[in-house]
């Protein structure tokens, strides 16, 4: 009679922590895509006129997000599933950066089909400054924020599930 007390305990136990987790997750998420689009926007603006600083501002978000994919060779069909996008809107990217000397592009060898994309020197020069910007807007972001607050938003985005686990990211 013992072990069925204590097994239902647990039960309880366990559905009132299931509960309680339903409604923390519910609480960090209600505010927290307006707020990660917010800051989603102003390191976009950041970078964008990081960019156009070094004369490099005809770079768009999107096309700088396939540039930081394409620091080795990289089929342009592989590009495409990680920023989950059509080969085809990928290829019309591609295209555009190689006429402005981003990227290289040849024949892979291996599967005659594909075409791979690398990086050119000034690509990766565009990248670099960029990260250069995405380093300073969290710099920024974080003299704005209260002490702590950076740890909160870290834990709200665990409690969501959208990180493993609340770190801080100047600890990578």
């Amino acid at each position: 009679m013992g072990a069925g007390v204590g097994e239902s305990d647990r039960g309880r136990r366990a559905r009132s922590a299931a509960r309680e987790l339903a409604r923390a997750r519910e609480e960090a998420a209600g505010e927290l895509p307006f707020r990660l689009r917010q800051a989603s926007r102003a390191v976009d603006r950041l970078v964008r006129a990081t960019l156009a600083a070094r004369g490099q501002g005809d770079v768009s978000i999107p096309a700088l997000d396939v540039l930081v994919n394409c620091r080795r060779p990289i089929a342009i069909v592989t590009v495409a599933e990680r920023l989950r996008l059509t080969p085809q809107s990928v290829g019309q990217t591609v295209a555009s950066l190689v006429r402005a000397g981003l990227l290289d592009k040849e024949r892979d060898w291996n599967d005659r089909r594909s075409m791979l994309v690398e990086l050119t020197d000034e690509g990766e020069a565009v990248v670099v400054a960029a990260g250069e910007a995405i380093s300073d807007a969290l710099d920024f972001l974080g003299d704005l924020v209260e002490p702590g607050r950076l740890g909160e938003l870290t834990a709200d985005l665990a409690t969501v599930g959208l990180v493993d686990r609340p770190r801080h990211a100047w600890s990578r």
